[in-house]
């Protein structure tokens, strides 16, 4: 086979994993060793009786107090971050599937199918 014949996309796949585990890194060291959101809360100075409001996507965690004043305590940058990756997701998804089939074809009309 030659070179520009390859369907290897693994080098593109490393600057890729890269930067979701330089993400997660930075995420993760952020505030470190809190895991509770009612200490995440009580670190960014939420004073009295609050609720934790929580959002899968979009990524939200809210410290909401009794008078209606709400903390976010999720970052700006995760949730791009989270669709971005998310987006990659599908796409290297379909991009598996469609590598695929393509050799499955290309095979079965080399040996004469």
């Amino acid at each position: 086979m030659a070179p520009s014949e390859r369907d290897d996309v693994r080098p593109a796949g490393v600057p890729r994993g890269a930067a979701a585990l330089g993400a997660y890194g930075y995420g993760a060291g952020r505030d470190p060793y809190i895991l509770d959101p009612d200490q995440l809360c009580a670190s960014y100075g939420v004073q009295g009786e609050y609720i934790v409001t929580r959002l899968t996507l979009t990524v939200s965690v809210r410290c909401v107090t009794e008078d209606g004043r709400g903390t976010e305590v999720v970052p700006d940058w995760a949730n791009p971050v989270v669709l971005a990756g998310l987006t990659l997701l599908v796409l290297a998804g379909a991009e598996a599937v469609r590598g695929t089939v393509h050799r499955w074809r290309r095979a079965g009309s080399a040996s004469g199918r």
